[in-house]
């Protein structure tokens, strides 16, 4: 009972009690009139108390009526109290039922569940448990949630939840099927991947202490000469005969999974050819999609170049022996080099040049041997063409990076003269750089590479790519202006779903001012700034909130439909759309193509073409044969499947 509801029949008693002794009344009337004063006080108070508990009561059951969560309440005996119209859509009973009839008419299988779930909750407090019940013609996944509590008249009841996890389910399972497909996908290029590599790659995997292969490349099976199939599961004993070895190489796998890099040079005897070979070994570990550790490893074979490094010893052998022979050698090696090189000494005079460095100063290698650069411009002074002061002035400067190499500076670079035979223009790179004789002392190795035709052709492809480059802005502006002729909505998509080209009345449709509020940006961002700059968004926040809502579900849609374009689907749908805030309806017909650009580069051809009208005739049409017949007016249906709302 309310607390301050008590004090009034104990007052109500009081105040009887005090008239009582002024009136002088008899004793035996005395003491009845405030115990019947008192009584009736409390009687009152009591019924008042009722009442607030019935008004609490009855609001409680509106609630759960009017819940759109299914809900049963069952009493201690198991018998139903109260099932809200959710239960009985969920149940397909009628909305209106009352509980004993609702009791008579649900399925037994249902009754049975709900009464055993109550039994056990009223001596656990709570349960939930999942049931697979008849539904109409099909069988539903159920999740029920009970819990146990005491009603105003302390009587032990349980309340029941419904949910329907049928959909979830099948959610669940279409993610998992998708989750299955993506890691199938995953191997498969994984697999396409290592098998580009020219070299062996392998990935193994520690399984009751073995190092077994679980995926291999093309080159691996070819340098083992076996298919496959044959190689995977194997261990390295299994597929080298050889135990020492296999137990060496699991060793180090297991070292390379606890988190140690490996890279060392291998000899091994090939088990197809028995011919040695020289293998440098790197491995290192990860994780595989499943997450398990495994180890990568790759084999390069290396065996050419011991057998390369094995002949240079015995060329450098034969160079000490024969120091003449091989200075011919060599003489004749830079010989055959079509480009000039020379040697000096530290003195600035030439030691070796080959016979393109004498061709291109036009004279002997009698007149250059023994020489510096200016005192073979003074001996064929009177054969040189070109300007005097321009000779000098090359061969003064070739003195001076002589200079700087003795220094240790290292010379590269691209000069730009003309020959000073023919006079013709030409262009060179220049490489000097220092270094040592076979007696030690310090010389100079100049090399000239004449990349003349090389940069005549950039001249000629700059000059052929800026032709190219104005064709193509030319071409890209006439095909703007081309298709913002066409009235209605004509845009172009990445792969990525960002617009690459969009006409005039793809922005008027939008409320976009330029072109740079869609180029280049993603369906969101040109969703946000359409309702940003719509003044019936900016007036009313929650309209705004509501239409990025229903923007960015046919955004989902419209991107999904781009990826089927992309797999070599064409979409053709209408897309119908009402507008929240105003309820104008309209109505396009939406076509999706993948093509090539230029660049060779999918990109996805969408043109949207507005047929509102076209369906409000056809709604006037059809109400006026309404009309005419005596037959209701029916909706306006379409032509084309019921699709999603995307036009993205």
């Amino acid at each position: 009972m309310n607390g301050r509801l008590v004090w009034i029949p104990l007052c109500l008693a009081g105040i009887v009690a005090l008239a009582v002794s002024l009136a002088k009344l008899p004793a035996w009337l005395a003491a009845f009139l405030p115990l019947a004063a008192g009584t009736l006080g409390y009687a009152w108070v009591v019924l008042k108390q009722n009442e607030t508990t019935q008004a609490r009561l009855a609001s409680i059951n509106v609630a759960i009526d009017g819940s759109e969560l299914a809900m049963l309440i069952l009493d201690a005996q198991g018998k139903l109290c109260r099932a809200n119209a959710a239960f009985l859509r969920l149940s397909m009973l009628e909305e209106n039922l009352p509980a004993l009839a609702a009791q008579k008419l649900l399925p037994e299988v249902w009754w049975n569940f709900a009464q055993n779930l109550a039994a056990s909750t009223l001596q656990s407090g709570h349960n939930s448990a999942e049931i697979m019940l008849p539904r109409g013609d099909r069988t539903a996944l159920l999740r029920a949630h009970a819990l146990g509590y005491t009603d105003t008249d302390d009587r032990q009841k349980v309340l029941i939840l419904w949910e329907d996890i049928g959909g979830q389910a099948k959610v669940l399972h279409e993610a998992l099927q998708r989750e299955k497909q993506l890691l199938a996908r995953s191997q498969t290029f994984i697999q396409s991947l290592i098998d580009v590599i020219p070299h062996p790659v392998y990935i193994k995997q520690l399984e009751d202490g073995e190092s077994r292969y679980r995926m291999i490349n093309e080159a691996f099976c070819k340098f083992h000469g076996r298919s496959r199939g044959g190689l995977l599961g194997l261990t390295t004993e299994e597929l080298l005969g050889d135990t020492a070895l296999g137990n060496a190489v699991t060793q180090e796998d297991k070292k390379v999974l606890e988190g140690r890099l490996l890279s060392l040079e291998r000899e091994t005897l090939s088990t197809s050819t028995g011919k040695a070979s020289h293998t440098l070994v790197s491995k290192q570990a990860c994780t595989d999609p499943a997450g398990h550790p495994v180890v990568v490893g790759t084999n390069y074979d290396i065996t050419p170049w011991r057998a390369a490094e094995q002949n240079l010893k015995s060329a450098l052998q034969r160079e000490v022996e024969h120091r003449e022979q091989v200075q011919s050698f060599i003489q004749r090696l830079i010989d055959m080099i079509p480009y000039p090189v020379h040697l000096k000494d530290s003195r600035g005079r030439y030691q070796m040049v080959n016979d393109a460095f004498v061709r291109d100063r036009g004279c002997s290698r009698e007149q250059l041997l023994g020489h510096d650069s200016v005192e073979v411009a003074k001996a064929v002074d009177n054969q040189l063409l070109g300007a005097p002061d321009a000779k000098w002035e090359r061969a003064q400067l070739s003195m001076e990076e002589d200079n700087a190499v003795l220094a240790g500076k290292t010379i590269v670079k691209e000069e730009h003269n003309t020959h000073p035979v023919t006079g013709a223009e030409r262009f060179r790179t220049v490489h000097k750089r220092g270094g040592l004789d076979a007696d030690g002392l310090p010389v100079i190795a100049t090399a000239f590479f004449d990349v003349t035709k090389w940069r005549l052709a950039e001249r000629a492809l700059a000059d052929s790519l800026a032709r190219e480059k104005s064709m193509h802005e030319r071409t890209q502006d006439f095909l703007q202006r081309l298709i913002d002729l066409i009235p209605e909505e004509f845009y172009v998509k990445d792969a990525d779903s960002r617009y690459l080209l969009v006409n005039k009345a793809f922005l008027r449709r939008r409320g976009l001012e330029n072109r740079q509020q869609a180029v280049g940006r993603s369906m969101q961002e040109v969703v946000l700034t359409s309702c940003q700059n719509n003044p019936v968004y900016q007036a009313d926040p929650d309209l705004l909130a509501a239409a990025l809502r229903d923007h960015n579900e046919r955004i989902e849609i419209s991107r999904a439909e781009d990826l089927e374009v992309l797999a070599g689907h064409t979409i053709v749908k209408e897309d119908h759309h009402v507008l929240p805030h105003s309820g104008e309806e309209s109505f396009f017909e939406v076509v999706k193509m993948a093509l090539t650009d230029a660049a060779g580069l999918p990109v996805i051809v969408c043109a949207n073409f507005n047929i509102t009208p076209l369906r409000q005739a056809q709604r006037q049409l059809q109400t006026l044969q309404n009309a005419a017949s005596g037959t209701p007016e029916a909706q306006l249906g379409s032509t084309h499947p019921a699709s999603p709302a995307s036009a993205c």
